[in-house]
Order: C-alpha cells, then structure tokens, then sequence
C-alpha cells in the first residue's frame, strides 16, 4: 500500500512540473509556481515551483539555521514569502540546481511528501529525506573530490582558518557551502574566495553577475590564491580542517558545511593524497571603480529574458590600485567577524 501511494505522489509531481514547464515563462520570467493537491491523502497540499529548468518544492515550513544546514550543492534550501488565506508567511522552498538531477530531486520530493502524509513532522520529513537520497544527490565523482572542487575548498578552508584564528565563530560567516552569493558574509561585510593552479593567477573566473556585487551596507573583498600540487611540503584538506578545528570551531558548526560541499567524516578518515602549496595570495577591496561585471553595468539593469549562468574572466593586473598590502590584509582577517574590534 505504501509503495502504490508513493508511486501515486511520484506522477502527480512529475505531471506538476511538466504542466509548469508547458506553461512558459509567464510576463516578465520568474519562478513559475503551481499548487498540487494530493487526491490519495486529505489534506496534504504541496507547492511545486521551476526556475530556469530547476524543479522545486516550497513547504510551509519556516526556515531555520539548522534546517539550512543540510542543504547541499544539488540541493538548495532557500526562504520565500508564500500567501495562505491572505496572510504572507515564511515558507521553504527546496530547489534542484542541476536540471540533469530533477529525475533524482522529483525521488526526495516524493520521499518528503510520503513522510509527511504518513504523519512525521514537516522539518524532520525534510531532514529524512535528504539524508537518504544524499548519496544519489551528488554530481558524479564528489564523493572523491575532483581537482577544482578540492583546490577550491583548500582555498576556502585557508581563509577560514584565518579568519578563525582570532575569532572561531566566523565558521558561521562561511556562506559558500550553503550556495550563498559571497564565500563569507558577516555582519561587516563579504569575502569572494578564487583560487587557481596557474602561476600566473592574475586571471580568475567570475561564476556570476551577481558574485562581485558588494552587499549594500558592507564592504566586499576579493581573496585570490594561486596553489600547486606539492605531494611533499604542501598541506591536505584534511590537514586544514585539522588546524581550522585547532582553532576552537566547534566539529558540529563546521562538518554540516562540510557535508553540503561532499567533503564528509569517512573522506577525512580515509585522506586525500592531494596537498597543495600557497604560490600567491592577494587580497582586493572591491567597491566603486574596480574591473568587474554586475547587473549595474547593463543598459537595462539586467540580462535579456533568456539568458543564463552569465559568467567573465578577471584580469586582476588592471585592478592594482585596489589591491590590499600585507598590513591591511592581516587586518582583514583578524577582525572581519569582530567589525574591526580585534
């Protein structure tokens, strides 16, 4: 019986989002929104949502800190406004990143609707669920890192076990396992995080219009490293994890963000055989007159209806006079979480 409501869930899902999907992108594009009600459970109401090609569930849920923790790269957990009987309220909206994953984001829906019809409680369906299907929702290869996406937690982790250094609670300011805008955001401001293997790092990729956009009321820095693989001196994630928890950040604040990049306890017990050495490391503030690409920079404001994942290349040799010296840097780091009172 279980088996043949989930299978019931399952095409009324799949038959939601290829109705989205069918009904365009409406006036002016967006998110497409529609409600589904479950014929088989009374009273079980969903909302599915698509943006870009990315299928969606939006609960009435609220979000909470440790809901957003199990979020995962494939997996988005995001807040949005949702309108019950007239009254806007907190609800969660869990979006697929990857539209190659919608066939395995439309299982842990199901996965989530079924907990839910047979009575566990909204957060704990989700947290179910995702723990199940989190090895099926990985992108193929992460549960052994490939190069780009280890050098690029090794970089992340470096700056983090700075900012630690003078203050453990700025693990919570690290945003990018979460799929925030900035790598860090605080509450004085953001750190955007490039590393690369060439030499020559005056070149780094922007994945986004959005990623060099500084927050409103804070300023934004730009952290570039340059690493190369070092089999003898060099350091291991594994080791920079070490020596970020040495710092006092607590294991349960540090390993959920971990997780959601699919770095978990099992890779760490097992090694990396990759160690990488810091060639380069320098530290921009960007702000009004550095060489970047926002949305400011459109003659519209923004990208024409249809277009996606706009990214550029950032040749940092043209942006020295914004480049931070040794003091400024060390500055940074140390009071970043504590808004200059270090």
């Amino acid at each position: 019986m279980e088996k043949k409501v989930s299978e019931s869930i399952l095409e009324t899902l799949r038959l939601g989002w290829i109705d989205l999907a069918g009904s365009g992108s409406g006036s002016g594009g967006g998110v497409r929104t529609q409600r589904v009600e479950l014929r088989d459970v009374v009273g079980v109401v969903v909302r599915l949502t698509l943006d870009q090609d990315c299928r969606g569930l939006l609960l009435d849920i609220p979000v909470t800190p440790s809901l957003k923790q199990h979020a995962t790269r494939s997996v988005l957990i995001e807040e949005r406004l949702l309108e019950i009987d007239s009254e806007p309220r907190s609800a969660m909206q869990l979006r697929c990143s990857q539209p190659r994953l919608n066939e395995v984001f439309a299982l842990l829906a199901t996965g989530i609707v079924a907990r839910m019809c047979a009575g566990t409680r909204g957060a704990d369906a989700v947290v179910g669920a995702i723990g199940e299907f989190r090895d099926l929702l990985r992108t193929d290869g992460d549960r052994l890192l490939k190069m780009e996406q280890e050098l690029g937690l090794f970089g992340e982790l470096v700056v983090l076990e700075r900012l630690a250094s003078t203050a453990p609670d700025a693990v919570r300011d690290w945003t990018g396992p979460l799929g925030e805008r900035w790598d860090f955001k605080g509450p004085h401001g953001a750190i955007e995080v490039k590393t690369t293997r060439d030499r020559d790092f005056a070149a780094v990729a922007i994945a986004s219009l959005d990623q060099l956009e500084p927050p409103k009321t804070a300023p934004l820095h730009l952290v570039s490293i340059a690493a190369e693989l070092d089999s003898g001196s060099g350091r291991s994630v594994r080791s920079v994890i070490d020596a970020v928890l040495d710092t006092g950040v607590r294991g349960e604040e540090l390993w959920p963000l971990l997780r959601a990049v699919g770095y978990d306890e099992d890779m760490h017990e097992r090694g990396s055989g990759r160690r990488f050495t810091v060639l380069h490391e320098q530290v921009h503030r960007v702000c009004t007159g550095f060489p970047c690409l926002t949305r400011h920079d459109l003659v519209q404001g923004d990208v024409p209806s249809g277009v996606h994942d706009v990214a550029y290349r950032l040749n940092l040799s043209h942006a020295s006079e914004f480049l931070l010296n040794e003091g400024q840097a060390r500055k940074l780091f140390a009071t970043f979480h504590l808004g200059g009172r270090g």
